[in-house]
């Protein structure tokens, strides 16, 4: 018997919103800056509010460090706040 560790599993042994999470955060890793906040409203439709929060967490902290020091902060900032609007913790994430 042969065991499998969870960073073993096949990906179609992956629960669906594993799955999801996943493909979300590969996408906002190479989304072009044109469609950044598209595809940021896109994700915060999944059907599972954890899965597009994680997600748009995850993003949020990697855009963030690249972009703190310079001049497209606040605009950039600014736009996705208006993206995630009325979501209580990912505009508290976005002031922190």
């Amino acid at each position: 018997m042969n065991p499998r560790l969870p960073y073993q599993e096949d990906e179609e042994d992956e629960p669906p919103e594993h799955r999801r999470f996943a493909a979300r955060l590969r996408a906002l890793d190479v989304v072009r800056d044109e469609e950044e906040f598209d595809l940021v409203a896109s994700v915060l439709t999944d059907p599972d509010p954890a899965v597009a929060t994680s997600a748009i967490v995850r993003h949020l902290d990697r855009r963030a460090a690249s972009l703190l020091e310079g001049p497209e902060w606040t605009a950039w900032a600014a736009a996705l706040a208006e993206v995630v609007g009325a979501r209580p913790f990912l505009a508290q994430r976005l002031a922190e």
